[in-house]
């Protein structure tokens, strides 16, 4: 089958229902969206993220550590410290610290310990 026009084309395609833009696609795309955010959102505020932040935030300062005594100061930032993925750590551990803070309701005052 060929198809000369491009109308052809997608007057085949929409008979078919592999051309669909109608209201029902929109809301089930609109429905996938939320459940992806929600999906993220709960990954980046789990409880999970927190204990592997925890251990590679110490794992990669202890490497540091080791890179600064076997080599020298410099070595040891231009490889860990400075890098761009320590401070991503760095930054997902604020994300998921505060995050959690609201997850769990910490900014009550009953839950604060004094």
């Amino acid at each position: 089958m060929s198809f000369d026009t491009f109308s052809n084309l997608y007057l085949f395609l929409k008979r078919k229902g592999l051309l669909d833009f109608s209201h029902k696609a929109y809301i089930c795309s609109r429905k996938m969206l939320q459940l992806m955010k929600d999906k993220f959102i709960n990954i980046l505020f789990s409880t999970r993220l927190t204990a592997l932040l925890f251990i590679l935030y110490p794992t990669a300062m202890a490497f540091g550590t080791f890179i600064e005594s076997w080599y020298s100061t410099d070595t040891a930032k231009i490889w860990i410290y400075n890098a761009r993925w320590f401070e991503l750590i760095m930054v997902f551990m604020a994300i998921n610290f505060f995050g959690n803070i609201f997850k769990y309701h910490l900014y009550r005052k009953e839950k604060w310990t004094v």
